[in-house]
This record gives structure tokens, C-alpha cells and sequence, in this order.
């Protein structure tokens, strides 16, 4: 990559990440903190959550699936157990504290389902549970971590794949 081209992804990012803004409910109230506070939690959930998350989803083809998709139900378990535990939510209000937690129990009843179907071998049940899932994860995310907040551990990652670099 040029120069020129490094400087202008740098900008671009920097301006994306200028942006980020906490959601705001109808009324104006916001309903997260701000992204420099959530760090945390979005590292948590990249690493954690989402790397046993995505394995399984890659490997529902894969010749040993049956071993490695319970493998990932396992690790995922263990990860949403933590998330229905977290000690700093991104919120800014009892509400908010109350909706945040009720998605994570949801998904760790949930990822809970996932595993079962997953120690019975039962394809159909692991991939409509995985989707399930998917779906509670997107949910909660339109709540609390909404376009509009770019957490800056992600922008930094992207910019230093950008630029050729490794995290």
C-alpha cells in the first residue's frame, strides 16, 4: 500500500471513529456510555464470544463438525456465562442495566439450547439454535452497541491490518 493511500485510510478512520456518538432513545435519553468506556466489553465480546461463535458456525461443513460445533458450545457457554456476570455494562440507567441483562440470560439460555443439540448431533436443532443465537446477539446489539458507536480497539485493529500490520 502507498503512502498516500496509508494517509487516506488513516483519515477515514479517524474520522469514522470521531463519530462515534452513545445511541440515544426516542426522547433523547441515552442508553449506553460513550465507547471509551466499553472497551472492555467489546474486546471481551470479540475475543470470547465471538471467536467460539464463529467457529462453530465455520465448521458446521467441516468432516469432524459433530466433535468441534460441541466444542464451540462449550467455550461459548463458558463466555456467556461471564457476559450474564459483567460487572460494568455499557448502560446509563437502571432500565438500561435491567434490558442489558435480560439479553444476557436470554442468550445463555440460548447458547444452553445450542449445546444440547450440539452433544446430540443433531444437525438441524444445532443450526436453528445457532440462529437463534445469531439473532439474540443482533438484538442486543441494536440496543447497545449501535452503528453509530465504533469501539476504538476495532478501529485500531482495522487500522493496523490496513496498514499492513499485525494485531
Amino acid at each position: 500500500m502507498t503512502d498516500r493511500r496509508q494517509l487516506l485510510l488513516l483519515a477515514c478512520v479517524a474520522t469514522w471513529a470521531g463519530c462515534a456518538r452513545p445511541f440515544a432513545a426516542p426522547g433523547g435519553r441515552e442508553t449506553v456510555r460513550p465507547a471509551s468506556s466499553t472497551l472492555e466489553l467489546a474486546r471481551f465480546m470479540r475475543e470470547t464470544v465471538n471467536v467460539p461463535f464463529s467457529f462453530a458456525v465455520l465448521e458446521y461443513e467441516g468432516p469432524q463438525r459433530h466433535r468441534r460445533i460441541e466444542r464451540a458450545a462449550v467455550v461459548l457457554k463458558d463466555a456467556v456465562r461471564d457476559l450474564v456476570h459483567w460487572q460494568a455494562p455499557p448502560v446509563v440507567s437502571a432500565e438500561a442495566r435491567d434490558v442489558f441483562f435480560e439479553y444476557a440470560r436470554q442468550l445463555e439460555r440460548q447458547v444452553a439450547d445450542f449445546e444440547v443439540a450440539a452433544r446430540a448431533h443433531d444437525l438441524d436443532a444445532t443450526a436453528s439454535r445457532l440462529e437463534a443465537v445469531r439473532q439474540s446477539c443482533n438484538s442486543c446489539h441494536r440496543l447497545f452497541r449501535p452503528a453509530s458507536v465504533v469501539s476504538v480497539d476495532v478501529v485500531y485493529g482495522r487500522l493496523a491490518i490496513g496498514l499492513g500490520g499485525r494485531l
